[in-house]
């Protein structure tokens, strides 16, 4: 996530410094607080804990985790096992759970003892397209024609170099403009073909 704030905020300040995109925003807003655990691996493995023993208590005892449906006349629910929002909102109470422990007589462990937490801002939401996440970077343009504007954009992503794994693509109306003349020459590809 951190990486793609990176990403789109290069793109919004070129876009805001160019004057003519106008009303530039992305749907990524990091202004959620929350705790973040970070494992002492050498001090967990001391303490027979794994890894993956932190990962699901934290995951099931702070995020939450369906466990099974409750029905009552024509309407389901949804049966969440979760700590107590009292244990769950405050990092001194989150330190206080305990984790199962591999070696033998040791029993189960306080999470404090084999994570540390840290207090940040994170995303909102994180918005996802055939699973990868995604940022969506908007703006309308006000003195340029859209095909120039997207031209224009197109190069500037271009010249950021993004790793491999990350691809970007225009959407809206921008997207339906670079269908539109891609459908073109596909048109007038085949046409040519034809004459020949």
């Amino acid at each position: 996530m951190d990486k793609l704030k990176d990403y789109s905020d290069k793109i919004t300040t070129w876009m805001k410094s160019r004057g003519h995109y106008v009303d530039v925003d992305t749907s990524l807003s990091f202004r959620k607080p929350e705790v973040r655990i970070i494992p002492h691996r050498e001090r967990a493995s001391e303490l027979g804990v794994s890894i993956q023993a932190v990962s699901s208590t934290a995951n099931v005892l702070v995020g939450g985790d369906p466990v099974s449906k409750y029905k009552e006349a024509d309407q389901q629910y949804d049966v969440w096992l979760r700590a107590e929002r009292a244990f769950r909102d405050d990092p001194a109470e989150i330190a206080r759970l305990t984790v199962p422990s591999q070696k033998s007589g040791v029993g189960t462990v306080e999470l404090g003892n084999v994570a540390s937490f840290e207090e940040a801002q994170g995303p909102s939401t994180i918005e996802r397209f055939a699973r990868q996440r995604q940022v969506v970077v908007s703006a309308n343009l006000e003195g340029k024609a859209l095909g120039e504007g997207v031209s224009e954009l197109a190069e500037f992503v271009k010249t950021i170099d993004l790793p491999a794994d990350y691809r970007w693509e225009f959407l809206g109306q921008a997207k339906n403009l670079n269908d539109t003349m891609s459908n073109f020459v596909i048109a007038f590809g085949s046409r040519f073909c034809l004459c020949t």
